[in-house]
């Protein structure tokens, strides 16, 4: 009988551990973390905001890193009640329009907030509203007039960015209202992921260039996935909160 390879954990099991263990098992993150943090603490009390595009191709831990900052929120005195996290969930965001996209934030927003059920009932009163204008326009005074009141920030966490967006005059049309929503000081904070960079923020003409802090994720270097590797094996002869179901034979740092 073939005898079967060694199965290893994936590096980044993003849903499956502890904000601890998460942290146990990053490496090569710290300092581009540490400055973005540092970024969402400094824009609490300003109007303008302080929006950040990472980039790096599947693999390279961009979950695990929005993952990472959503942690960093959490455990900060001085942000977890100033910041409320909308993470947007990992699906397609290739049909979304700027209305769309509000109605979302809006629900996510509430399952984030379920004590205010202020959310709630405006959810259920923009869902159901097929006029986009309408939805548009009772939404987006409603973010404002929230965040102002209780001083806080809503840090929106969006994955894929590149697929909201495309050459045809729709979707120039949707990232052209989505810059001005997250430009006219609604306290609103962007922090998006793409595999690589993409029109809208490349092209002068395109309304999300020159817009974000743009930082590439760099591939883990050798040392790095030793260093990765080795707390992976200590964690899980410990024990610690780890799902290894469904790992992959190799070396995997899929987010």
């Amino acid at each position: 009988m073939r005898k079967q390879p060694l199965r290893k954990p994936g590096l980044y099991r993003t849903g499956s551990v502890s904000p601890q263990l998460r942290r146990q098992l990053t490496v090569g993150r710290d300092a581009v973390l540490r400055d973005t943090l540092d970024h969402i603490r400094s824009g609490l009390d300003r109007k303008s905001k302080h929006h950040f595009l990472f980039l790096g191709p599947r693999g390279i831990g961009k979950t695990h890193f929005l993952k990472l900052i959503e942690d960093g929120v959490a455990e900060d005195p001085r942000l977890v009640n100033r910041i409320v996290v909308a993470r947007f969930p990992e699906e397609s965001l290739g049909t979304l329009s700027f209305a769309d996209f509000l109605v979302r934030l809006v629900r996510v927003v509430a399952d984030s907030l379920p004590a205010e059920q202020s959310w709630e009932a405006l959810y259920k009163i923009v869902s159901a509203n097929p006029d986009t204008d309408e939805v548009i326009d009772t939404v987006v005074p409603a973010i404002r007039k929230a965040n102002n009141q209780d001083g806080r920030t809503i840090l929106i966490l969006l994955e894929n960015l590149n697929e909201m967006f495309s050459a045809n005059s729709e979707k120039r049309k949707t990232s052209g209202a989505m810059r001005k929503f997250f430009m006219d000081k609604n306290g609103c904070q962007l922090v998006a992921t793409a595999p690589t960079y993409f029109d809208a923020v490349t092209d002068v003409a395109q309304p999300f260039y020159d817009f974000f802090d743009t930082q590439v994720l760099e591939a883990l270097t050798k040392e790095h996935v030793v260093t990765l590797m080795q707390r992976h094996i200590d964690a899980f002869e410990r024990g610690d909160d780890l799902d290894v179901r469904g790992v992959s034979a190799n070396v995997d740092v899929d987010t």
